[in-house]
């Protein structure tokens, strides 16, 4: 699954800087990297250093786990990295019949979001199955 959310976002160029400044492989925010560094205890930790795939991916992962654990879906959660939890929660309030699905997902961005990693994840979930078997 990171592999399709590190696709999705940046190609693999851990390089890559979005339009909105989301940085690195996993495309992680000032914002979202300096809170995630804090909790997960970063020494002299610096937002320049998110270019660093080490870094990049430790962050991510620490922030997806957190999104899984929150939202207990993997499309939740997915929806959730791309637009924010908070509104993945409101959407939940209003296109949710129960409350832990979405009926509907309002940003076309993350629709197309989810979709993409979705398709990602299967590829890379059979090139592992077909590799594990060797």
């Amino acid at each position: 699954m990171i592999l399709a959310i590190i696709h999705a976002e940046s190609k693999f160029k851990a390089t890559a800087i979005s339009n909105k400044g989301a940085r690195g492989l996993m495309q992680l925010s000032k914002s979202t990297s300096d809170w995630a560094a804090k909790e997960i205890g970063l020494q002299n930790y610096s937002y320049e250093q998110i270019f660093d795939p080490q870094i990049n991916i430790q962050i991510g992962c620490w922030y997806i786990e957190k999104l899984f654990k929150q939202f207990d879906s993997f499309t939740l959660a997915v929806c959730a990295y791309n637009a924010g939890s908070g509104n993945v929660t409101k959407w939940l309030q209003k296109y949710s019949p129960d409350g832990k699905k979405l009926s509907y997902i309002p940003f076309k961005e993350t629709r197309d979001y989810l979709k993409k990693v979705v398709r990602y994840k299967k590829i890379y979930d059979f090139l592992f199955n077909v590799f594990d078997k060797r």
